[in-house]
């Protein structure tokens, strides 16, 4: 129940953040957007100064300049040297396409947590299954990318009615029990088809793997192989209470040494009278 109270809190939390990163990175990009247009404007002007100064400067006894119109134009041109006028008239292009990027990412990042946490979802709906494979796959980012490299798969599959953000916490335990299976660094591959009135989903890394003693137990309560405050022991049951909840089965193959891959079959359209579970 704390296991599943504290997965609820994630996908809360993750909602709420998404929401609240969301009104300033708009006001950001926005104000980039201006800036771009401003800068544009003050090249333009800073071209034609240029260009002045270069035909001024050359003075010809043809072309006499008064003390003050000249000392004043050899002062900007020095002081358009010194600060190196044109390099940051190219370089600050480029770190506001920078910021530019940061924000698109930061954007990216809060639709990820929308479509993983799916807040409020309190029915069973209709939703794509890759859509929340990749989602939770860029949640987890972070614990994978120094561990694994990740292959996607993904099938051309029907949308599955279903409780989306339940199936995404399912989702992200195989993908980080995964990624911390590796004691060097391996491979993750995620993969999705349909066959005939199901959708697979299988991940499949090449890990540590699993003793064969262990494997009939891992989707047992409290079952854990990690070490002493590493692990509750209640990540797989959950999420085999969740497949099985949505009329799915999930199946695991292991060879120590080697890997493991999670085979989960789901119901392209669910049939299920019970209540979301509170994972979050």
């Amino acid at each position: 129940i704390i296991q599943q109270e504290k997965m609820a809190s994630i996908g809360q939390l993750a909602a709420g953040v998404a929401h609240e990163i969301k009104n300033p990175t708009g006001f950001v990009d926005s104000n980039l957007v201006s800036l771009v247009d401003y800068l544009s404007k003050i090249d333009h002007f800073l071209t034609g100064y240029r260009q002045v100064a270069d035909q001024l400067l050359p003075e010809t006894p043809q072309m006499q300049l008064p003390d003050n119109v000249r000392d004043l134009v050899e002062k900007l041109h020095t002081e358009a040297q010194a600060v190196d006028l044109d390099f940051i008239r190219e370089d600050i292009q480029e770190l506001i396409q920078d910021c530019r990027e940061g924000t698109r990412r930061i954007k990216k990042i809060v639709l990820d947590l929308k479509s993983f946490a799916h807040p409020g979802e309190a029915q069973l709906q209709f939703a794509d299954i890759n859509k929340g494979l990749q989602s939770t796959l860029n949640v987890v980012k972070t614990e994978i990318k120094y561990k694994a490299e990740v292959l996607t798969d993904f099938g051309d599959i029907p949308l599955v009615e279903c409780f989306a953000q339940e199936l995404n916490q399912v989702f992200m335990n195989l993908l980080v029990n995964a990624a911390q299976a590796m004691q060097t660094r391996g491979q993750i591959k995620v993969s999705t088809r349909r066959l005939e009135s199901q959708v697979r989903i299988e991940i499949s890394d090449t890990g540590a793997g699993i003793a064969p003693e262990h494997i009939d137990k891992i989707f047992d309560p409290f079952f854990t192989t990690k070490g002493v405050g590493k692990g509750t022991g209640l990540g797989m049951h959950i999420a085999y209470n969740i497949v099985r909840k949505h009329n799915g089965t999930i199946q695991v193959e292991s060879t120590p040494g080697e890997g493991t891959t999670f085979t989960i079959d789901l119901p392209v359209q669910a049939d299920m009278d019970a209540t979301p579970a509170q994972t979050g």
